[in-house]
Order: structure tokens, then C-alpha cells, then sequence
């Protein structure tokens, strides 16, 4: 009975310091954060593109609207973005400063939350998945720490995908009642959304889980086991779908936003070999002077080795990984990018929705 006692009291103490050790870190990052928005980075959304976005959520503000008939700076809609993060907090604000810094903490807290649902998904404990999910908090690298955490390019997109994918695997393990019919109608609008917001879902996200789905169809189908799962995820791909053919039926009428797009050149055959190295460039470019890619080279070694004792979640992300690497290679590979800031930043999107592979290793 001693022993009992004294093995909870010692799990109770291990438990206690592990939250406090990632409350310490979580508040050490957000922390940081919040002092380079103050004091290292005060006009950088005046210097770079994240202007336009200021500007833009100050005309959405000023003009009481979701998507105005006037502006013309992007080929996606930024319904989800500016219309419903960054419009509200101008208008609450109304300083570009301030603007800029609540928002880059309020979007730091949400993708926090956001990996740590996923990774809680995906069956590790709440402690260990709030712990992972400081992954996300973390500076990573320089392109991440500028395009994502402070210039805000592409944490939306990030956000948006971690939540996806949670909802997928939430629905995946048969959450049920009320619950599943709130969770799949957010989950089918918000892919309805994901459609109408450019060809970067499709390519990072939505393609490979569609590779995803066929597999587990076939499996399904092979087994006779239940197919209900991937038909409500094909159903979400085909929202998706659904979204872009709306927004291009509105800009074909008129009623959104539209802008010249060129797709970059294809590559011939003999010009993959050289593409291959320049991504392989991009990647290190993306993560310079960190681990990031080993370690995920190593826990996707790590977890193949476990495979036939890992859950059924983790095995089917394990699996849609593999599917954005080898999408997003050949779409990188096939394409030019011009070689520096620009398909670094290419090379570290799919990366990010990777990373719940190092918790799980």
C-alpha cells in the first residue's frame, strides 16, 4: 500500500513538472513573440507585404464587408484570413502596430491549440500533445519565424490545415452524437472555404489526403470493413472541389476579386535531376542551421519500424505524410520557383504538417 502510495505521489510530481515546464516554455515563445512585435519588428508590416494585408483589413473594416469588388492584390479570397481575424482586430485596434501584434499573438495561441487537438487526435496524452504542439510556438527557423509567426503569410494556412486535419481524424475515430453532426458540418464548410482560397490547399493538403482516401477506400473495400470514414472524407474533397468552381464562376460574374496568373514552366526529364537538388537547397534553405529535417527523417524511419503496433490514426497520417512528400516533391520538382526566398518558403509549408511525426516517434 506504501509502494502504491508513493509511485502516485511520484507520477503526480512528474506530472506536475512537466506542465510546468511546457507552460514555461509556451510563455517563453509567446513571450518572444510579443517582445519582437514591440520593440525588434515595429514597422515591419509597413516595409513588406504584410502592408498590404494591414491595408486591407483596415478597407474591410472601413467598409463593412467580407469580400469587397475593389481590390485586386491576390488570386485567392482571404475570406478566411483578413476577413475574419485580421478585419475584427483592426477595427478594435485601429493602429497598424497594434494591429499587427495582436494578431501575431492571437494566431500564435491558435496554431498552438490547433497541434496540440491534432497531436491529442492522433492518441497521445494531453500532456505530451501540449508539449508537442510547442513545436508550432517555436521559432523553428528564420523563414518560418518571418513568413509565419511575424509576417503572417502563411499562418493562416497553417491554422486551417491543422484544424482540418484534426477534424479528419476526430470523424476517423467515430466521434459520435451531436458531436459528429457539428463536427462534420465545420468540417465540410470549412473545406468549402479551403476550395474558394487558391490552389495551395489542394496541393499541400487536400490532394495527398485524396491518395489517402482512394487507399483507404481499396483497403475498406478489400477487408469489407466499414467505408463510411473515407466516403465523409471524399465528400469534404469534393466541397473542396465545389469551392474553387464557385469561385471561379463569381470571377468569371464579376462578383470576386480576380488577377493575371502565369503557371511557372514545366521541366523536361533531363532537367528533374538538377530540380531534385535545387529542392533538396530549398529545404535546407527553409530550416538552415536546425535539425528539423533529420528529426523527421528519423521518427518517419523510427515509426515505419513500429508500423504494424502503431494506431490505426497514426498509421493513416504516417501515411498521408508519405503522400505530401512525394505530391509536393513532384510539384517542386516539375515546376520552377526561381530558386531562393521562394521555394524555400515552398519547401517549409508541407514540412509544418509534418512535424506531429516527431512527437510520435
Amino acid at each position: 500500500m506504501v509502494d502504491r502510495t508513493a509511485k502516485k505521489g511520484n507520477l503526480l510530481t512528474g506530472r506536475t513538472l512537466g506542465w510546468a515546464a511546457v507552460i514555461v516554455l509556451l510563455g517563453f515563445f509567446l513571450g518572444g513573440l510579443l517582445w519582437f512585435c514591440l520593440v525588434q519588428y515595429p514597422w515591419a508590416d509597413l516595409t513588406s507585404d504584410m502592408a498590404v494585408e494591414m491595408l486591407y483589413a483596415k478597407h474591410l473594416s472601413q467598409a463593412r464587408t467580407l469580400l469587397p469588388m475593389d481590390w485586386y492584390y491576390t488570386t485567392e479570397v482571404r475570406l478566411l484570413h483578413s476577413s475574419l481575424i485580421l478585419a475584427p482586430v483592426w477595427a478594435l485596434c485601429k493602429n497598424f502596430q497594434l494591429t499587427h501584434t495582436v494578431a501575431v499573438m492571437l494566431l500564435a495561441a491558435l496554431m498552438y491549440g490547433a497541434g496540440a487537438w491534432l497531436l491529442k487526435n492522433l492518441g497521445l496524452s494531453r500532456l505530451w500533445a501540449c508539449a508537442g504542439a510547442l513545436l508550432w510556438a517555436a521559432p523553428l527557423s528564420r523563414v518560418y519565424f518571418i513568413c509565419v509567426q511575424m509576417e503572417l503569410y502563411y499562418a493562416f494556412f497553417v491554422l486551417d490545415s491543422l484544424v482540418f486535419l484534426s477534424l479528419w481524424l476526430k470523424l476517423c475515430l467515430g466521434c459520435g452524437g451531436r458531436g459528429r453532426a457539428f463536427l462534420t458540418a465545420g468540417w465540410y464548410g470549412l473545406s468549402l472555404l479551403m476550395g474558394m482560397c487558391g490552389v495551395r490547399y489542394f496541393q499541400i493538403l487536400l490532394v495527398p489526403l485524396g491518395l489517402v482516401a482512394a487507399a483507404g477506400l481499396w483497403a475498406a473495400l478489400c477487408k469489407r470493413e466499414g467505408r463510411s470514414a473515407w466516403v465523409l472524407l471524399w465528400g469534404a474533397l469534393c466541397s473542396a472541389a465545389a469551392g474553387f468552381v464557385l469561385f471561379k464562376v463569381l470571377q468569371a460574374a464579376g462578383m470576386a476579386p480576380s488577377a493575371s496568373f502565369q503557371l511557372p514552366r514545366a521541366a523536361a526529364l533531363h532537367e528533374l535531376a538538377g530540380r531534385a537538388v535545387q529542392l533538396a537547397e530549398a529545404v535546407k534553405g527553409a530550416f538552415v542551421h536546425t535539425p528539423i529535417p533529420w528529426l523527421l527523417l528519423a521518427s518517419a524511419v523510427f515509426l515505419l519500424a513500429r508500423w504494424r503496433r502503431l494506431p490505426a490514426a497514426q498509421r493513416w497520417y504516417l501515411l498521408f505524410c508519405a503522400a505530401s512528400c512525394a505530391v509536393n516533391g513532384l510539384v517542386l520538382c516539375v515546376f520552377v520557383f526561381d530558386g531562393g526566398a521562394i521555394a524555400e518558403r515552398y519547401a517549409l509549408l508541407p514540412m509544418l504538417l509534418w512535424l506531429p511525426l516527431i512527437p510520435l516517434a
